[in-house]
């Protein structure tokens, strides 16, 4: 039996924000979904600046965030711009600690910053996906195993079709699952269908006439042989 891989998600929120049309709930739902055609979801880390946003919706969309599975860092900067990702890289290479491979690291960001951690990770044996928006660094997502769009693949299906997140597809494919086509290797099995039971009339049907209650006709009375008599 096949031991699906644990998967850890990083999401460098100050990096990659979110556009107000979209809950939170929704939005780490898609995360989520497209997590689980990896294995299970161990951990998901977002991590943000929580003093930088003190607005009551701001408020409201963190707890959608936290009601939903989503664990938040506070990252305050303090003079610092890249407080967030050193924790971030940090708790990547924790995860690989505890986790030995087959194990799978999903990073939203775009920061060319992350490039020598994910590679060192690439090289022990870590699927290392990225999610990050066209403009983010080529080299970043040259190292990775695998790169997601964040607008239109992320963002896109979150606003369009929310309600066909569910269920496990394919790793290169964040979309439903399609049935495969009949092909010649495929086995056709017919299943008889069960027929109801015949009721035999009381009566003896005549030779060459039609039961009303079976509707069958009678062509021939076989007798007993003579010997037998």
């Amino acid at each position: 039996m096949d031991i699906p891989d644990r998967v850890a998600i990083f999401w460098d929120h100050d990096n990659i924000h979110r556009p107000a049309s979209i809950s939170g709930d929704v939005l780490a739902g898609t995360i989520r979904a497209f997590a689980h055609t990896y294995g299970p979801v161990t951990m998901f880390k977002a991590y943000m600046d929580l003093e930088q946003s003190p607005s009551p919706k701001s408020i409201a969309y963190r707890s959608t965030l936290q009601t939903s599975g989503v664990t938040l860092v506070d990252c305050p900067h303090n003079g610092s711009k890249d407080a967030a990702d050193k924790m971030i890289i940090v708790d990547m290479l924790a995860f690989a600690l505890d986790h030995p491979v087959p194990a799978t690291v999903i990073l939203i960001s775009g920061d060319c910053d992350f490039a020598y951690a994910v590679s060192t990770l690439r090289l022990r044996g870590y699927e290392v996906v990225i999610i990050a928006p066209k403009p983010a660094s080529t080299t970043i997502k040259s190292v990775a195993s695998l790169v997601l769009d964040w607008d239109s693949d992320v963002l896109g299906r979150a606003t369009n079709v929310p309600s066909l997140l569910s269920g496990r597809r394919s790793r290169n494919s964040f979309s439903v699952p399609v049935f495969p086509e009949p092909n010649d290797s495929m086995i056709e099995v017919h299943i008889p269908v069960a027929q109801p039971p015949v009721t035999t009339p009381e009566s003896v049907p005549v030779v060459g006439t039609k039961t009303e209650a079976t509707d069958v006709t009678v062509n021939e009375i076989v007798s007993a042989p003579s010997s037998a008599l």
